[in-house]
Parts: C-alpha cells; sequence; structure tokens
C-alpha cells in the first residue's frame, strides 16, 4: 500500500525521527524511539471511536495501519518488545468481535512472514501468541471482548473443541513451521483423533461467505473465489505431503469429516438429517462444491478421488441439485453446472479420468441421462 512505502521510505532514510519532532512541535523526547512514536500515534488515532459503523472503521483502520508498518520492513529492524506490542494489538483486535477474527488471524501471520531472525520469530509464538491469541473470555459470560485494549482476563483454550476455525488455521501453521511448541500446540492439531471436532469447526465456515466464479447465461463472474483461509492453509499442507497416508488424512478430514458428515449430514451413505434436526443449507452446500473445486484436480491416485467422491457426496450434492426441475431459480444448480465443467475440461490423466468416472458411475450408471450434461460420454 501507499502508507506501507511511505513507512519504509522514511524509515530507510532515516526521516521517521524528523517527522517525529515535527509533529511533536520540535520537541525531543528521548525516551521513545521512532518505531514506539509511529505505534502510539497508531492506537491513539483508531480510539475513542463512538458506536456502531465509526467504531468498526477504527478497528479496520488499525489493522490496516498495523499491516503496513509489516509490510514496510520497520519490523524486522525493531527491539523485540516493539514487535510484540504491535502482536499483542492484533490479537486484541481478534478477541473484539467474531467479524475481525479472520482479518485479524491473517495479520498474525503477515506480521511472522515479515521478521527475518527466527529466534524472534519463536519468541514471538511461545510469549504472545500461544498465551493470548490461543485464548478465550475467563468468565464464559461471551466470546467478544469490548475492551480493544485487551484488559479483560483470558483463560488458555485447553481442548481442541474451543477452538475456532481462524485459530486451527493459525495453529497448523505455526505447527508446520515450529517444532516443541507449548500450550495447545504442544500436540498436533491435524491428528485423526481430533478429525471429527475439527471437522465441526471448518463445517461453521459455511457461514463465512464462500464465492465460486461461475457462469450464469451470458454473465460470468470469473476470479471470484473466496475461501475462509482456514482452507488456503490446509490446502498448503495437502500439497507438500510427502507421504501418500498424509495426504489421504488430510483428505478424510476435509471430505469425510467435514464435508460428509457435518455440511451434507451424511455418513457411510445415510442421511443424518433425521438424527441431526439439520438440513444440508445452500451455504453448506456451496462450501461443499468450494472443497470439490480446490481439492479434486490435485488428486493422485483413484484412492484419493474415492475420499472426495464417495457414493454420498456425489448423490447428494451433485445428482439431486441437478435433477430439480421447476421451483424458485437459485444459484445452486448453475454453480454445480459450472463446478462439474471446469472438471471435466481439466487437462488430467487418463487414470484422474477413470476415477472420476467411477465415483460418477457407482451412484448411478444413468448419472448422464438424469443430470443431461454428458459428463460421463466427455469424461
Amino acid at each position: 500500500s501507499a502508507l506501507s512505502s511511505y513507512l519504509k521510505i522514511c524509515w530507510e532514510m532515516d526521516k521517521l525521527e524528523i517527522i517525529q519532532k515535527e509533529f511533536e512541535g520540535g520537541g525531543d523526547n528521548r525516551d521513545e524511539s521512532a518505531g514506539e512514536f509511529v505505534r502510539r500515534e497508531l492506537l491513539e488515532r483508531t480510539s475513542g471511536g463512538g458506536k456502531g459503523r465509526e467504531e468498526r472503521d477504527m478497528m479496520f483502520g488499525r489493522l490496516f495501519g498495523i499491516m503496513a508498518v509489516c509490510r514496510s520492513g520497520i519490523l524486522a529492524r525493531s527491539p523485540l518488545e516493539l514487535v510484540k506490542g504491535y502482536t499483542r494489538d492484533i490479537i486484541n483486535i481478534y478477541h473484539w468481535r467474531k467479524w475481525m477474527r479472520e482479518s485479524a488471524s491473517h495479520g498474525i501471520l503477515v506480521l511472522l512472514s515479515n521478521i527475518n531472525n527466527e529466534d524472534t520469530q519463536r519468541s514471538i509464538v511461545n510469549d504472545v501468541i500461544i498465551p493470548s491469541y490461543f485464548a478465550s473470555r475467563r468468565d464464559r459470560s461471551g466470546d467478544e471482548d469490548d475492551n480493544i485494549n485487551g484488559d479483560n482476563e483470558m483463560s488458555p483454550i485447553s481442548s481442541v473443541k474451543e477452538l475456532t476455525a481462524e485459530q486451527l488455521g493459525v495453529g497448523a501453521s505455526l505447527q508446520h513451521k515450529y517444532c516443541n511448541l507449548s500450550g495447545i500446540l504442544a500436540e498436533p492439531l491435524l491428528s485423526k483423533a481430533n478429525f471429527p471436532s475439527l471437522g465441526v469447526i471448518l463445517a461453521q465456515t459455511s457461514s463465512s461467505g464462500t464465492v465460486i466464479g461461475v457462469n450464469i447465461g451470458e454473465e460470468k463472474e470469473s476470479g471470484r473465489s473466496r475461501r475462509h483461509f482456514v482452507f488456503p492453509i490446509l490446502q498448503s499442507h495437502f500439497k507438500s505431503a510427502s507421504s501418500t497416508g498424509d495426504r489421504l488424512q488430510m483428505l478424510q478430514l476435509l471430505f469425510t469429516d467435514t464435508v460428509c458428515a457435518n455440511l451434507l449430514m451424511v455418513e457411510d451413505g445415510a442421511a443424518k438429517d433425521a438424527i441431526h434436526h439439520r438440513r444440508a443449507t445452500h451455504d453448506r452446500k456451496v462450501l461443499a462444491l468450494a472443497l470439490i473445486s480446490d481439492f479434486l484436480p490435485l488428486a493422485r491416485t483413484p484412492e484419493e478421488i474415492g475420499v472426495i467422491l464417495p457414493v454420498a457426496t456425489v448423490k447428494k450434492l451433485l445428482l439431486d441439485t441437478l435433477c430439480v426441475s421447476g421451483g424458485p431459480p437459485n444459484l445452486l444448480k448453475p454453480l454445480t453446472q459450472s463446478v462439474l465443467e471446469s472438471l471435466i475440461e481439466k487437462d488430467a490423466s487418463a487414470d484422474w479420468k477413470r476415477g472420476v468416472l467411477k465415483a460418477m458411475l457407482a451412484c448411478d450408471v444413468r448419472f448422464d441421462q438424469r443430470c443431461q450434461l454428458n459428463c460421463v460420454s466427455r469424461l
């Protein structure tokens, strides 16, 4: 951004001290460095707002300012305590409101990525992020903190079930990079024993507004793809997995414990709606389609394709959606058609196409006839 570029130029030309003196009326506050001056001004200028929209704009402005400082390179040459101060500021924003969590969590990873010294990174993770970010309100009266300065007492999270999707994303990213962490990160989050709990957590992101590029009539919406930030992190882990077992385990988390069990409400081919009194809502199906669109092209073996496209998923998500006729128009059908078209047109190996073909025919040998897309014949 222009702000990060401006801060970078001022820092590299040693102009921040001059700006600080001019701003303070020529005074020379020798107890405050230029970096501390920037942080103090940023916090003061984004505090004391009103309520509602004004308060929201203040907090987004604060986070934007901190990200500009991170990208300017200032933190790479700043004292450790100043960097920890900025980290606490981001964590306070995370605990402030639910709808700030994803942006603030992304900010934590951006801050760490802009620090070159690994010892400094570890110190921030162990001293600030683990005790403060992986925490919740001690009184359990609510999971939002009206005090943006973070003065309310917090208690450390002790169970995976207490994690948010954002904390899962940050935690998985930290465990992928650092060893011998403490607290909730002492044990691997992405272990098979945690999958049922993690599936519930990931399914809750369906309400965050998943967007997939689609073709509807002559109007084309391409390149507008949005996922909750936890999924690109898991996708990165999946791509970097060295063993077949690790890849299958990640797919089991995403498609057996998340898509089947918590988005489509099916397990072992049987619908669970009657048990849970829940429905596979439009938002849940859109998220399931997004995950298939992201991960199916990365599948290497028929076994991986089988985990992504079990019979229950093909039937409830693809076939039943495409076979709907009449009724009010909805986005889900053209969206499903668009995802299938993009997958069929993929320049893939014969083995990959055979795996997808097998999944469709295992659901219904008349797949083409029922959905009228000629998927089977084209594959």
